[in-house]
């Protein structure tokens, strides 16, 4: 019997394999868009929640800047090559329909076949991969599976393949804090091994085809997928699992749907994502952009120069955001409230890395008025710029303002090598917070490493707290050997410090100014003491391990500066 309906999948398969996976193969497509001139019609009309700013045409210097700001970028940060990706893509779309197909029949023996997709999101859905990087897929399964199958047998599925490389699970993936799989397919022995992070949703439809579009998914199915979280005594009302993986495929989409020039959009993200990374401003974990937010931030620039190309756009990104009241969120489109809570408000996207809500005197966090708030464009909307802190804002617009500096200029061409120009961390401070992270083995590490990862934001309001200090966390991990651990696993994370003078109404003497002493004690021990209640350590004791120290470069050796 088993075997009669393995013949039956495989030939329903095969008179499906004609239909069109058009939204898979424009967003596979939209990557190597970019790399070329695309003839488009002017947009019109008004995009976002608000009227445009400009709708001036390039100028004649626009194009000149924009042609060589492309060829820097194409060169430095190069895309994804979306022949190999989209064969690793039939491989898993294969295993996933396998599946599906199995799990379906074991209640229903007319059900349609074959089910399940596979929708792109994050920097894969929007083509703006770069080489090397992991794709975010989510696999969208209908109601007649549970999701709790999904991660019990389909891992086994993946493991019999000798094309999966590498495999394994994720507990709490992403700022999204949701479970995913991190998987390694070679479509075969000439293709490259790639990397995915596989999330899984089960939408209320009784069938889900191939070419599945998740943004014909109605707010009434987002409301029933979140009600079914609502039931569980063990977590509070809201968003489930599945709505937040939906959401990492469908805000791709609402962003692309949302600019009006989505070439432009494209190139223009990959420029500002280059520049973030190499001035050490790209890293949620640390406080900085996270890649959704940088996202969001860039499209809406785009909404409002709807005419502007890419080095412009570059610009008025410097400009606005050097300028934005962060009082007002960043969002595309106006804010539906989910009907299931009257008092609901966008939250933080993470449940992991949000800031306390009150200091040790029980006033008000200042935190919580100085954030950044950008708002994701899909029903329900979430704030995925939390994790940033009044000092990591500071350098956020420092950074503004340099491009300003370097690029304000007409008489004299823009140097876009100076723009791109490293942050010279390692001799910028003097003061260096080092957090390090160690653990017995590989295995042990990554599990261990991304229990602390989202709680580093919670050292650095703490380190906020401390009069006349200014930190600028370095987003890099740098691996280490311990002399002591040499077979271990140990990273590095790097904080930057500098201890201001106090004003002369604060100190009595130029004497007590210089014997001063700050404390970063309370910061680190509350640190120290949130990472110790890691769940799983029980079952890793003495095989893991966090430490906190200071370290001070001669005087000389090193520039104190923010």
């Amino acid at each position: 019997f088993s075997s009669f309906l393995r013949g039956w999948r495989n030939l329903l398969r095969w008179a499906m394999s004609s239909v069109p996976t058009q939204y898979m193969t424009e967003i596979l497509a939209g990557a190597a868009a970019t790399e070329r001139k695309v003839d488009r019609p002017k947009p019109s009309g008004t995009y976002g929640v608000s009227s445009p700013m400009s709708t001036n045409e390039p100028t004649a210097e626009d194009h000149k800047q924009t042609a060589e700001l492309k060829e820097v970028v194409a060169e430095v940060s190069p895309l994804d090559d979306p022949v190999s990706r989209a064969e690793a893509l039939e491989v898993l779309q294969t295993k996933l329909e396998d599946w599906a197909g199995e799990e379906l029949l074991r209640t229903d023996p007319n059900v349609k076949l074959p089910q399940g997709a596979l929708c792109p999101g994050g920097a894969f859905g929007l083509g703006v991969l770069s080489a090397g990087q992991p794709a975010d897929i989510v696999a969208v399964l209908p109601r007649g599976i549970a999701r709790a199958r999904f991660q019990e047998t389909f891992l086994n599925e993946l493991l019999l393949d000798e094309r999966i490389l590498y495999l394994e699970y994720i507990e709490n993936c992403y700022q999204a804090s949701i479970p995913a799989f991190h998987l390694t397919v070679q479509a075969s022995p000439d293709s490259p091994p790639l990397d995915f992070i596989l999330l899984w949703s089960v939408v209320p439809r009784e069938v889900v085809a191939k070419d599945f579009n998740v943004l014909e998914v109605h707010n009434k199915e987002i409301d029933e997928m979140s009600h079914y979280n609502a039931r569980n005594e063990d977590r509070p009302p809201g968003p489930s699992n599945c709505t937040r993986s939906l959401d990492i495929a469908r805000v791709a989409g609402n962003i692309l749907n949302g600019v009006p020039n989505p070439d432009e959009y494209r190139w223009t993200l990959r420029a500002i994502k280059h520049w973030a990374k190499q001035r050490g401003i790209y890293c949620p974990y640390t406080g900085y952009f996270s890649g959704i937010s940088a996202a969001i931030m860039t499209a809406r620039i785009c909404q409002l120069h709807p005419n502007a190309i890419m080095s412009r756009l570059f610009n008025r990104f410097c400009r606005i955001f050097d300028k934005w009241d962060w009082k007002h969120p960043v969002m595309l489109q106006s804010i539906i409230k989910p009907k299931y809570n009257d008092n609901w408000a966008p939250a933080a996207w993470s449940l992991q890395s949000s800031p306390p809500g009150k200091d040790d005197d029980g006033k008000a966090n200042p935190v919580e008025d100085v954030e950044c708030k950008v708002y994701t464009p899909a029903y329900p909307s979430w704030s995925c710029a939390t994790t940033v802190t009044r000092c990591t804002r500071n350098a956020i617009r420092k950074e503004l303002r340099r491009v300003l500096d370097l690029t304000k200029s007409e008489a004299s061409p823009i140097s876009w090598e100076t723009v791109f120009e490293p942050y010279p961390f390692e001799t910028r401070f003097r003061h260096k917070l080092q957090l390090d992270i160690l653990a017995k083995n590989a295995m042990i590490f990554r599990k261990w490493k991304r229990w602390i990862l989202p709680k580093i934001s919670l050292l650095l309001h703490g380190l906020e707290k401390i009069q006349n200090t200014h930190i600028r966390p370095c987003p890099e991990v740098k691996p280490f050997v311990d002399h002591d651990l040499v077979k271990w696993s140990a990273e590095s994370i790097f904080i930057g410090l500098h201890f201001k003078a106090p004003s002369q109404a604060n100190s009595e003497t130029q004497e007590n100014n210089a014997l001063r002493t700050i404390d970063l004690r309370p910061a680190a021990t509350t640190f120290i003491e949130i990472i110790n209640g890691w769940p799983e350590k029980v079952f890793y004791g003495g095989k893991v391990e966090v430490r906190v120290k200071h370290n001070q470069v001669p005087q000389g050796d090193a520039k104190s500066s923010g």
